[in-house]
């Protein structure tokens, strides 16, 4: 399958917004969810089965925003999935990149390929410091 990228344009900024979502709501864990908006805002909850449970957030400067965007632009939204078979009790890391202008990318990864993979692994690492820091460690990505 084909690389496919998203157009990303920093002059539009507040039009990108980029979700990380690892677990599942119906887990004890539950499921964990990351949004990072292009204006800056960046938001963690966590999800019990229907219910929403705690809700952090913070700001992040526009630099910041702007490089983990385009970092994320720069995945390959076309990758299969699974590309090999799972671990026990590994995680899935679901990524979707929303663009106002009416794309909508999606990606599915296991925990540790995005782990060590060269554009991926950026970008969830530096969520994960944040969600860390901003929960305290009550919360992990």
């Amino acid at each position: 399958m084909p690389t496919q990228e998203v157009k990303f344009d920093p002059a539009r900024l507040n039009d990108f917004e980029l979700v990380a979502e690892v677990g599942d709501p119906l887990s004890e864990e539950g499921l964990t969810r990351v949004k990072l908006s292009g204006d800056g805002r960046l938001t963690v909850e966590q999800q019990h089965g229907k219910e929403k449970g705690e809700q952090f957030s913070s700001e992040i400067n526009r630099e910041n925003v702007e490089n983990l965007l385009r970092q994320a632009s720069q995945f390959d939204w076309g990758q299969r999935f699974p590309s090999r078979p799972g671990l026990p009790d590994e995680a899935i890391v679901q990524w979707y990149l929303y663009d106002r202008q009416g794309n909508t990318m999606t990606l599915k990864v296991w925990l540790r390929d995005a782990e060590k993979h060269g554009a991926i692994g950026p970008v969830l690492a530096a969520l994960r410091k944040s969600v860390e820091r901003m929960t305290d460690g009550k919360l992990y990505l």
